[in-house]
């Protein structure tokens, strides 16, 4: 049976908490070792690419849907929204889904910055990505 990454991570933790903290002498070291342990310690390990996996698909749906859309939600320049929303979201390494997920973020950013008074977009962008972030 696998180690969940969940595990690794409380191994990863326990080393840190048990061999690197006592031997931390400076007050910032201590302090930057408490938020590297509560990050750890705060974040879904055993489900983070999954939902990684399902908020690119909800980037690439919403894409889809604004390329779809006429007026103001419709891209000056459609063509990295287009480009992007080719791309598969099922991927088979971790860094390659964080990685899509990083430039869907800039081109949605990108759309946005071209286009700053379309009202429309820009809220269809920002109120997607605030109910999905919600859901969670």
């Amino acid at each position: 049976m696998r180690t969940t990454p969940e595990a690794a991570i409380e191994g990863v933790r326990r080393l840190l908490r048990e061999a690197v903290g006592p031997e931390l002498t400076s007050e910032q070291a201590v302090f930057t070792l408490r938020r590297i342990m509560a990050v750890l310690r705060e974040t879904d390990w055993n489900d983070a690419g999954f939902a990684l996996f399902r908020e690119n698909e909800m980037l690439q749906a919403l894409g889809l849907e604004i390329l779809a859309s006429r007026g103001e939600s419709r891209p000056v320049d459609p063509e990295p929204l287009r480009a992007i929303v080719a791309r598969p979201c099922r991927l088979d390494r971790f860094a390659d889904v964080q990685a899509l997920n990083d430039d869907y973020r800039r081109v949605y950013a990108a759309l946005m910055a071209a286009q700053p008074g379309a009202k429309a977009l820009r809220r269809l962008i920002v109120d997607r990505l605030a109910a999905h972030s919600a859901a969670l």
